[in-house]
């Protein structure tokens, strides 16, 4: 089944997460929100693990937590 946000690659949460262009567009603006800058990784994992990043200010953490 193709992603039903870019209709380019399989709906899968490595593509969401991963590779999508248009999901990207929404990880970016989450970034602007909690004023982070981070590098993408397409392991759905490593996605994850990189909100609860050591330097950011707690409420930032807590944002990435509740999101």
């Amino acid at each position: 089944m193709l992603c039903p946000l870019c209709q380019e690659g399989e709906e899968t949460s490595q593509h969401l997460f991963g590779t999508c262009k248009e999901a990207q567009k929404v990880w970016d603006q989450c970034d602007r929100w909690v004023e982070t800058v981070t590098v993408r990784h397409e392991s759905t994992i490593i996605h994850f693990l990189r909100f609860f990043i050591i330097g950011l200010r707690q409420c930032a953490n807590n944002a990435w937590k509740g999101m």
